[in-house]
């Protein structure tokens, strides 16, 4: 087993970082994670992993969890404030500064965070931690941290996010509103589309990595994945993606976290724009005058 690596799938949400990291990890090197930033943030008895068991009945992480608090002076408790304090959003400006290692909460943060992907990397047999956390600030902080992150920036058409988010999100927290009318939804959606892909490209520049476009890697998953495999150093990847084309099935192994579709058992490659019937003229509107302009720079024109 090689040197411990973190693939770390950021972007927006509902941009198929599930379905990719599954499929990456069915590589003996890789394990898919999951969104192991909502490891510190879920409570325990509500965040399921793929096998099926909450959490806390899992073994697998049960395991992970106690061999880890054997190797680190923190609690979880005191880990989980550490992450608010270096993963959000809001952090990145602190993110950037030079004296940040320095720091004694950040050498901290720095030393669990390495002791827990290790033990990840020591239970799992593997060498390459899946992370699709998406949040650009964590796979930001894990690399301050001295851990060697490799950052994929998936990126889907926003107009996708919209609709993904409107049925979602909008009717999960927002239907019982009514003094939130849908369209200042839709404005808010298509922001934080730009914001988390502008954070995204940022990172980007900094990080090894690269730019994957849902749409091309649904088409020709092989192509992508020998372009992964570049970076991580996995020279059979691309293997795997033809394998993927060629309709082999996708286990989701213990991955916490995600598209519900992990829940679901073995998936297959299936292209899903179904999206496209559903948008409306004032979404399509509202989009392109906020994020159009980013949108085509990504190839997605209004």
């Amino acid at each position: 087993m090689g040197a411990l690596k973190v693939l770390y799938i950021g972007g927006t949400s509902f941009s198929g970082s599930t379905f990719l990291g599954a499929a990456l990890s069915q590589h003996p090197q890789l394990f898919l994670a999951g969104e192991l930033i909502g490891f510190v943030r879920h409570h325990p008895r509500t965040h399921k992993c793929s096998c099926g068991r909450l959490y806390h009945e899992c073994s697998f992480w049960q395991e992970t969890l106690q061999t880890w608090q054997r190797k680190t002076s923190l609690s979880l408790e005191d880990y989980r404030t550490l992450c608010d304090r270096y993963e959000r959003i809001r952090a990145y400006p602190s993110l950037l500064s030079p004296g940040l290692p320095k720091e004694a909460a950040f050498r901290q943060y720095a030393a669990a965070s390495r002791a827990f992907l290790q033990v990840l990397s020591e239970l799992s047999q593997s060498s390459v931690i899946v992370d699709i956390s998406k949040y650009p600030t964590r796979a930001l902080a894990l690399s301050r941290a001295g851990i060697d992150v490799v950052f994929v920036h998936l990126v889907k058409n926003g107009l996708a996010y919209l609709d993904s988010n409107t049925r979602r999100l909008y009717v999960r927290h927002y239907e019982d509103n009514p003094w939130w009318p849908r369209w200042r939804f839709w404005v808010r959606s298509a922001l934080e589309w730009d914001l988390i892909n502008l954070l995204a490209m940022d990172v980007s520049r900094r990080l090894p990595g690269l730019r994957l476009r849902y749409e091309d890697y649904i088409t020709d998953p092989a192509a992508a994945f020998a372009r992964i495999g570049q970076r991580l150093e996995v020279d059979d990847l691309a293997d795997y993606g033809d394998r993927l084309r060629r309709g082999a099935e996708i286990h989701f192994g213990h991955a916490l976290g995600g598209n519900l579709i992990r829940l679901r058992g073995p998936a297959r490659l299936s292209p899903n724009s179904s999206w496209r019937s559903r948008i409306t003229p004032t979404q399509r509107a509202i989009y392109c005058l906020l994020a159009g302009w980013l949108g085509k720079r990504y190839g997605y024109p209004c």
